[in-house]
């Protein structure tokens, strides 16, 4: 008896009220609360384990309201990677714009790669380091065989190492680098940068070194090694 009246006493306990809806023209912070749970909730959990109904939860919202922002799990972390790849984007094509020298513009390139990567490393490990590989994932489940179809799907990932390869064939063409396959240089340069950055972001070795020392020693020995003779 006395659990049944403990049972009608919680059953009447209200539920937790859903979040007001933002207000006209304040949609985007609405969204931007989305992205932020979930990059939270596929750090802690992984891809598989992060629902519609988890998200919601963490931002305190009901499906359909989430539904108004995205219309699935797919376009978020669509969304959340554009978002990283976007910013990298910009700051390689505004090197290429403003630097010169090719070389010197390349060692810029990957110094910035990896300087944002420490700028960002939640990111930067779901992206580039997580055991889901987000984009990798999405591109089978879309069936996106090449970096063009990726592309007609409005995701940015391939943009940012078509634009290293682009800048890589200019400093072969232009007699700065050896000559060999544009594509095999610039997966040699980006596994570079990329090895650097996680090696700083995840072992303790590097944790109270200066950084920037370090990551212009690191490219300019890579790019050392690849010059003409």
């Amino acid at each position: 008896m006395k659990s049944q009246r403990a049972r009608r006493k919680i059953s009447r306990r209200p539920a937790a009220a859903p979040r007001a809806r933002k207000a006209r023209g304040e949609g985007y912070l609405r969204r931007e609360e989305i992205l932020a749970a979930t990059r939270n909730l596929l750090l802690r959990e992984g891809l598989e384990r992060v629902t519609i109904r988890a998200i919601c939860a963490r931002v305190g919202v009901t499906p359909p309201a989430l539904y108004r922002h995205f219309k699935d799990k797919r376009e978020i972390i669509i969304a959340i990677c554009n978002e990283t790849f976007g910013r990298l984007l910009e700051r390689f094509r505004g090197i290429r714009a403003t630097v010169a020298d090719p070389l010197e513009a390349l060692k810029q390139m990957m110094e910035s790669y990896v300087r944002f990567a420490l700028a960002h490393p939640d990111e930067y490990r779901l992206l580039f380091m997580s055991k889901d590989l987000l984009m990798l994932k999405f591109a089978k489940e879309m069936n996106l065989g090449s970096d063009e179809d990726a592309l007609r799907a409005g995701i940015l990932g391939p943009l940012v190492l078509h634009e290293l390869a682009e800048h890589v064939g200019l400093c072969i063409r232009q007699g700065v680098l050896r000559e060999g396959d544009p594509e095999t240089l610039t997966d040699s340069i980006w596994a570079c940068g990329h090895g650097l950055a996680s090696l700083i972001i995840t072992h303790p070795h590097f944790k109270d070194r200066p950084h920037d020392p370090l990551i212009a020693a690191a490219m300019d020995m890579t790019l050392t090694g690849l010059l003409r003779r």
